[in-house]
């Protein structure tokens, strides 16, 4: 949601989503019993905004609303997706993924790993079916009726859907995802929620330096991919002087390349080089 105001802020804001859910556990676990059509007993959080760094050279991820159930066997991470983007269902793969490692960083064996599920709340129908819900789990390709008990649940949901396919709750809340005017008890408690949250001063300054952060690591993101640029473009020019058989020391007076590197790069590319 860039370019809004605190004050004009929705429930489609994850940064909005997220405080609701935390403040409000009674409505997270009511979201989550109607999604998975199951009883939930209890509701922790073990990280409040939790993140997910496995390495330090790989992609992180910070979770919108990421709970478990009170003995730790289930989790469930429900995230706001308001941009259509055609990587989602890799996304929700990646996000598996780096859920169940940081699970085996504490249990080491792969027993231990409990019942997950994901579900992508979106404001746009990803698949196009007029579904309010879509459910996957990992079914055989030769017989649907076997499926392969991983443990793991991935869900979209479709604010924007037609079917007649969910209750009148989660109709509800869709619709109130939506932006549509709802008169429905627990999204009437839910938006009495959102509002608080936002005359909530702390965590409107908080929201401050939140999106000043992305805005900071977005900007070094763009001068790291200038400066990437930059950098294969010149190796470009070296390999196409070393292709006319431009003498080393030339190169590396046009290039400031030393003169080991440009045999290198002339070695990685197959060329013969000449001094």
């Amino acid at each position: 949601m860039a370019g809004k105001t605190w004050e004009e802020l929705t429930i489609q804001n994850n940064f909005i989503f997220g405080k609701s859910m935390e403040t409000s556990p009674k409505i997270c676990k009511w979201l989550l019993e109607k999604i998975l059509h199951m009883k939930i007993r209890e509701l922790t959080y073990p990280e409040r905004e939790k993140s997910i760094d496995v390495r330090r050279d790989s992609k992180g991820i910070r979770l919108d609303v990421f709970v478990q159930e009170a003995d730790g066997e289930s989790s469930y991470d429900l995230e706001m997706q308001v941009i259509g983007q055609d990587d989602l269902p890799k996304r929700i793969r990646y996000y598996q993924g780096l859920i169940d490692m940081d699970a085996m960083d504490k249990g080491h064996y792969y027993w231990m790993l409990g019942k997950t599920a994901i579900i992508f709340i979106c404001t746009f129908d990803y698949f196009g079916e007029g579904r309010h819900i879509y459910t996957f789990h990992q079914r055989c390709d030769e017989d649907n009726a076997i499926q392969l008990q991983d443990g793991t649940t991935k869900v979209f949901l479709n604010a924007k859907g037609t079917m007649d396919d969910v209750d009148d709750d989660l109709k509800a809340f869709l619709d109130y995802v939506a932006g549509k005017k709802v008169s429905h008890p627990m999204v009437n408690e839910l938006d009495a929620v959102v509002q608080k949250v936002k005359h909530n001063k702390d965590w409107r300054s908080e929201y401050m330096r939140y999106e000043h952060e992305l805005a900071a690591r977005e900007h070094l993101a763009r001068e790291d991919g200038r400066k990437e640029g930059l950098e294969e473009g010149k190796m470009e020019m070296v390999l196409e002087m070393l292709r006319e058989n431009q003498p080393l020391a030339f190169i590396s007076k046009i290039s400031k390349y030393s003169i080991d590197k440009i045999t290198e790069i002339g070695k990685l590319n197959g060329l013969t080089l000449t001094k």
